[in-house]
């Protein structure tokens, strides 16, 4: 197996393709075929494979899913694997199974990532340099050994989906005692922070998505008061360690390289003690930056600002460093929702964590599913049967 870590390489691989196969359908490939639309390469990719069709979409940026074990494959295929570094030791398995092992590719991501890093670098660069999040005075560090976990749902709970409410019940009945649950809306969030005007105004004209406002809320929150955000659609599996709560820095981590550095992390779990510089640089950067410009430059903007604190703030890549790997499986569940629940599945997707971060854009669920399941309706039937209302 090659690896491509330049531009030119990957433009040479792909002009003396025959066909072109792409491995892995997750963010890696999102974030592969954006850089091919900004770079305007021709990609004539004629599947993307994946090791189990089980839980994966039939057709990804209009190229058909395949798995594995039924692809026909060529003696002139390129193979690109466009998937974490983690998983490339089993697709090249997967592959030998099948006969194949010439020309496959591994992609490193700091080539992929580069070009959106750099732009967003660009936009907060006189802010990065002046180190004017050093200088900032808005939601300061509160005096309180309070434990908090925070979510969002801008419209109130009352009007979040299902899925989201069964989420929320998780969160509370699996966190530690005395712990603070809070719920972030458009009636309550003045009560626990400073939202400047402009901000507030982009937001409800519809310039800020509401997942960039949520973005900003989790940064304030944790330099403010410290403690775990959990996405809305993030289920709790087992109980929330109380050492979470002694981090100076949590996320889940792969430990992976991602975003150009040299640790991982996601942004729907965070954590970590008030104060902490991390969380005043993302906070302060986000207000530079809408002041500057009307729109978020990039979807993943959080992600790009925390990789560029971990190369341009000295101890914050070092603090991430020291996180330890957990939660590998986090992101497995969320594939089986529309399927028949299975007892082996769940335990296999949950075992040796304490989450998920599960999707509430679906339907049509079947009442033997795994979405049915976690709802709870499997218990509601067992209900009715025992003569329960």
């Amino acid at each position: 197996m090659k690896r491509i870590e330049k531009i030119e390489e990957l433009a040479e691989a792909l002009g003396r393709a025959a066909h072109v196969k792409l491995y892995g359908a997750g963010l890696k490939l999102a974030s592969f075929m954006e850089m091919i639309t900004e770079l305007k390469m021709p990609l004539r990719a004629e599947c993307v494979l994946v090791s189990s069709a089980r839980g994966n979409p039939s057709m990804v940026f209009g190229i058909p899913v395949e798995g594995v074990s039924e692809a026909v494959f060529h003696d002139m295929d390129v193979i690109l694997l466009t998937m974490s570094e983690r998983f490339v030791a089993d697709a090249e398995e997967n592959l030998a199974r099948r006969g194949v092992t010439r020309n496959i590719y591994s992609i490193d991501y700091a080539m992929v990532d580069a070009i959106p890093y750099q732009k967003v670098f660009e936009s907060v660069k006189p802010f990065v340099q002046s180190r004017l999040w050093l200088s900032g005075d808005r939601n300061l560090p509160v005096k309180t050994d309070e434990n908090y976990v925070w979510s969002c749902w801008w419209q109130g709970e009352e009007n979040a989906p299902e899925l989201v409410k069964k989420c929320w019940e998780s969160q509370r009945k699996r966190i530690p005692e005395g712990t603070k649950h809070v719920i972030i809306t458009w009636d309550n969030y003045r009560n626990y922070m400073e939202l400047p005007e402009y901000v507030v105004e982009k937001a409800k004209r519809g310039s800020l998505l509401p997942a960039h406002l949520a973005d900003i809320v989790r940064c304030i929150l944790l330099y403010k008061y410290g403690g775990i955000w959990l996405d809305a659609t993030v289920y709790m599996t087992d109980r929330l360690p109380e050492a979470c709560f002694s981090y100076e820095i949590l996320t889940r981590s792969t430990g992976e390289r991602i975003y150009c550095t040299d640790v991982s992390w996601v942004t729907w779990f965070l954590g970590g003690r008030k104060g902490q510089e991390l969380y005043r640089f993302l906070m302060e950067a986000f207000f530079y930056y809408l002041k500057e410009y009307d729109k978020i430059l990039h979807y993943y903007m959080i992600d790009f600002l925390i990789a560029i604190a971990c190369n341009e703030i000295e101890g914050i890549g070092e603090t991430f460093q020291k996180i330890p790997v957990n939660n590998q499986n986090a992101a497995e569940l969320q594939k089986y929702l529309a399927e028949a629940y299975d007892r082996e599945l769940y335990r296999t997707c949950t075992e040796g964590g304490f989450l998920q971060k599960l999707t509430y854009k679906g339907g049509g669920y079947a009442e033997n599913s795994l979405y049915r399941y976690l709802m709870g309706a499997n218990m509601l039937d067992a209900d009715r049967k025992r003569g329960g209302t």
